[in-house]
């Protein structure tokens, strides 16, 4: 088989590549027998020619590839008809804006594999960036607090090239003794306790955050158990809250009256209730500050997140009596850190990391063993047929009306 390592399109900022030059040369080692190609790229963080010097191909030219490898979404005009992809795609949970992208790859008969549903039997995902977004998240909270209270002014974190530099730097200043809340359990929220841990603040529990108060910084990780419940029976079962999200109720406000900083790094279920509400930010026992949102769902079930914010402007203020944007140091106002693309700010880094995740777990698969659950589990499109798994969407996009020309 013959491999492409493709151009990123969708963003000039998005410098990711699935393997980094060393990586693709002992991956090759490994597999003699397959080819590995490179599409050329301006953008990507390793060069053309850190490639072309290890002995790969770099063209401008990559149709005669079989399987295409990138991260995000390739563009509709940019798809070749009847390859296969592996990609970000964020189109299986039936997001408008998504049908025609959809309706497109079927038309060219594309075979398509979302990196987003490469999990094991366990449903966890077995390639994600999610933890360098918890690392890189955490760091962007501590400084944007720091911004916001005066306290310091730590440097923007696309200076640096690795998670330890972010925290080699931040340990260089104080952080008072002020209690984080953060949500999710996941690879994000992974990522965000081992980097506030790394750092010197102590993780307490739930119960502790809301009843002892500390000389020092220190913050608790909040499962959905924690601030969720059935708005009858008062108690929280993961599945049902999967089925039927519209039933649950938010009991996060007893976590406001404590938390100076709030880091949300929780996946978002569609339907799920409102963390808190406009009005309830304006209440006098509202003591967040600062929220640091990780996960970037607009509107929603946060109202601080209006918009996604850059790289370039990591922050924006929320003024809690209007619900507009205004100025971050407006005293009425919460400080928003809303990067969308936080792995992005280290791209060497967290293209390394996501790539041992996918030559180890994934590679071997696609090429010893194409039907292993693994891969049908993530599996989409076949020929721009929907496999089994996602056949719903077959009627979601007959509402789309657009196509792509092939």
């Amino acid at each position: 088989m013959k491999f492409a390592l493709i151009k990123e399109h969708k963003s000039i900022h998005e410098t990711r590549v699935l393997f980094s030059p060393l990586q693709l040369q002992k991956i090759a080692d490994c597999y003699p027998q397959h080819q590995f190609i490179i599409e050329s790229s301006s953008t990507r963080c390793f060069s053309d020619a850190d490639y072309a010097k290890l002995g790969f191909t770099v063209t401008k030219n990559v149709n005669d590839a079989d399987i295409f490898l990138g991260i995000k979404e390739v563009p509709e005009e940019a798809l070749i008809p009847y390859k296969t992809y592996f990609f970000f795609s964020h189109t299986t949970k039936m997001q408008a804006h998504n049908k025609s992208y959809l309706k497109c790859l079927t038309e060219k008969k594309i075979t398509f594999y979302d990196h987003e549903n490469l999990v094991d039997s366990f449903n966890k995902r077995l390639v994600a960036f999610g933890k360098s977004a918890g690392n890189i998240g955490a760091y962007h909270a501590i400084r944007t607090y720091g911004l916001k209270n005066n306290l310091f002014v730590l440097p923007k974190p696309n200076i640096f090239s690795s998670v330890d530099d972010l925290k080699n730097e931040i340990t260089k200043y104080t952080i008072p003794n002020i209690k984080i809340v953060v949500t999710g359990t996941g690879n994000v929220g992974g990522g965000i306790a081992n980097f506030l841990e790394s750092i010197g603040l102590k993780q307490i529990t739930p119960t502790e955050f809301l009843n002892a108060e500390y000389t020092f910084p220190t913050f608790t990780q909040l499962r959905k158990s924690n601030y969720l419940e059935h708005s009858i029976t008062k108690e929280f079962c993961e599945k049902d809250f999967i089925k039927y999200p519209y039933n649950y109720e938010s009991t996060f406000l007893k976590f406001v009256q404590h938390a100076d900083l709030f880091i949300a790094g929780h996946y978002y279920h569609k339907d799920m209730p409102m963390l808190f509400t406009k009005k309830q930010m304006n209440h006098h026992n509202f003591k967040i500050n600062t929220v640091a949102d990780i996960s970037c769902d607009l509107n929603e079930p946060i109202p601080t997140c209006i918009r996604a914010s850059t790289p370039e402007k990591p922050i924006y203020g929320y003024d809690i009596l209007t619900g507009t944007e205004t100025d971050y140091k407006n005293p009425n106002s919460v400080a928003v850190m809303a990067v969308d693309n936080l792995p992005g700010e280290l791209p060497e880094f967290s293209s390394i990391e996501f790539g041992n995740q996918f030559a180890s777990k994934i590679l071997p698969l696609i090429i010893n063993n194409p039907n292993h659950t693994v891969l049908e589990k993530a599996c989409v499109l076949k020929k721009g047929m929907f496999t089994k798994k996602y056949k719903y969407l077959e009627d979601f996009i007959l509402l789309e009306h657009a196509s792509c020309v092939l």
